[in-house]
């Protein structure tokens, strides 16, 4: 429930929004997969799924029976995001499974033309102990802001901008996956034959750790998609950047974070490039789909509604 200065809200539109594209995804990515011939283990796709959907439905039927909005406020938004991890994954893999020819020739032509040279830049990092580590740090909080953020936001009283920032994470990773299934790409480390060691402070493990899962998916007939094995396997465009923007977008209201979430997640999108494995281009693009999706989830859920008292007592 959204309550805004005495007033309540008993579905406001981010929060349907949300459930509905939780709902479509499933039978959605499903139907894909059979179509395009992806094989998947059922069992594990649906038996974690249909848990925590069981969670998240007796979280809100305990919350509504107890009268504890607050308390549902908080963990929904996280729980439907968890949820909808599984049909995003899918859709990854969904795209890679598609066969097109690598982009990687493309991507890395792209950067030259627009004056970047990669190999320069990963150089430059590599000699800086401090900034290589803090750009690891950036990167590694991908999955922590995700998981933080939305109980932040419901916490501080931005309940709407919590179901918010939750559709806008699928519409990135569904976007980024109808794109990259017309660009693949096994990424800068692998491209450019730069192996596992041979750098001094950036630690590429992020350019290497998907690539069996990556050929596998587009090359092996036997190839089956299951939840345990899964990895982050997009290049083009960064999903990384764009999870940057959304972050930076949804703390924005945080009034003591803003800035600091604004610098973290600027050091995200940077250490794409460094650690991640990403070419310039890739960066941009993320940015853009990032932004394209905010947009598409205000204009779906409408003008956002004054936050909640506590928001402003917080801040």
């Amino acid at each position: 429930m959204y309550c805004d200065e005495g007033t309540c809200s008993l579905m406001p539109r981010s929060r349907l929004f949300l459930i509905c594209l939780t709902l479509v995804s499933y039978p959605a990515l499903l139907i894909l997969a059979a179509l395009f011939g992806l094989d998947v283990d059922y069992e594990a796709f649906v038996l974690p799924a249909a848990c925590i959907a069981i969670l998240a439905i007796v979280n809100a039927r305990y919350c509504s029976l107890r009268q504890k909005p607050f308390l549902r406020e908080m963990t929904e938004p996280l729980l439907l995001g968890v949820l909808l991890a599984v049909p995003t994954l899918l859709s990854t893999y969904l795209a890679a499974h598609a066969g097109i020819p690598l982009a990687d020739q493309w991507l890395s032509a792209t950067d030259r033309a627009l004056g970047f040279n990669w190999r320069s830049f990963i150089d430059l990092v590599d000699q800086h102990l401090i900034v290589a580590r803090l750009l690891e740090f950036s990167y590694d909080s991908f999955t922590p802001q995700l998981i933080v953020m939305p109980v932040l936001l419901s916490f501080m009283g931005g309940v709407d901008r919590s179901y918010r920032m939750v559709c806008a994470y699928a519409l990135i990773c569904f976007g980024a996956s109808f794109i990259a299934a017309w660009a693949p790409a096994i990424g800068a480390y692998p491209y450019y034959q730069i192996p596992i060691g041979s750098l001094s402070n950036i630690n590429v493990y992020h350019g290497y750790f998907f690539l069996d899962e990556f050929n596998a998916v587009r090359g092996d007939a036997d190839f089956v998609f299951t939840m345990g094995k899964v990895k982050g396997i997009l290049t083009f465009p960064s999903v990384h950047a764009g999870i940057a923007v959304l972050c930076g977008w949804a703390a924005w209201r945080l009034k003591y974070l803003r800035y600091l979430s604004l610098v973290l997640n600027a050091g995200m999108a940077t250490a794409a490039l460094s650690h991640g494995s990403h070419y310039l281009v890739d960066i941009p693009a993320g940015i853009a789909l990032a932004c394209l999706c905010i947009a598409v989830v205000n204009v779906v859920c409408g003008p956002s509604p004054v936050w909640a008292a506590r928001l402003s007592q917080a801040t």
